[in-house]
């Protein structure tokens, strides 16, 4: 399975790397034979908006699993431009509890800046992430526009910055206290809409 990121750059002639578009029809294809049915009507039309706003505005930074034996698309994730939000997680059903989904996490992790990052997960997927080291923000379920998900947290270890000149020598206290109490680091950008 060959795990990548997308590089945001238009691919030059013939190259294999897939159009971000195609990423938005797995996407699509992967809700409507995992989740839609269990979605409201208003849900639905939600999901959909926001699938057609990545179609047309370059919101989402792409990971893709690929399944090279098979020559087809395994999953897929989508974070925020910043690289600091889960904002889509997708794997096709026959690649399900193979390590997929995972194997995206961590590829995130790798190329993020950030030193945390945020996911509103649905239900369904919580236990997935609490396996891939996120933690609810609250504990409480949010519904809005028919989309009922819950804020979750993964805290990341990053380097002490290092300044020009001398240290007072708490920086690294500092850092080390903040992810004792499990709150985002300084820095974590977060988003008025969660979805995103």
């Amino acid at each position: 399975m060959l795990v990548y990121a997308v590089d945001p750059r238009p691919a030059a002639a013939g190259a294999r790397i897939l159009s971000t578009g195609s990423d938005l029809v797995f996407v699509k294809q992967v809700f409507e034979l995992t989740l839609a049915e269990g979605w409201t009507a208003e849900g639905r039309g939600t999901f959909a908006r926001l699938i057609e706003a990545a179609e047309v505005f370059p919101m989402f930074r792409y990971f893709r699993a690929y399944d090279e034996a098979a020559g087809r698309l395994a999953g897929v994730l989508a974070a925020d431009n910043e690289l600091s939000h889960v904002s889509l997680l997708f794997v096709h059903p026959d690649y399900m509890r193979k390590g997929v989904g995972s194997a995206l996490i961590r590829a995130l992790v790798r190329a993020t800046p950030q030193a945390g990052l945020t996911v509103t997960a649905e239900p369904s997927a919580v236990l997935f992430y609490e396996k891939n080291g996120f933690t609810p923000c609250t504990g409480v379920f949010d519904t809005r526009d028919g989309i009922t998900t819950l804020r979750m947290f993964r805290s990341l270890k990053t380097a002490v910055p290092r300044h020009s000149g001398r240290s007072d020598g708490n920086t690294k206290k500092k850092i080390t206290e903040r992810h004792k109490k499990g709150s985002p680091p300084g820095g974590t950008a977060f988003h008025a809409d969660d979805r995103t």
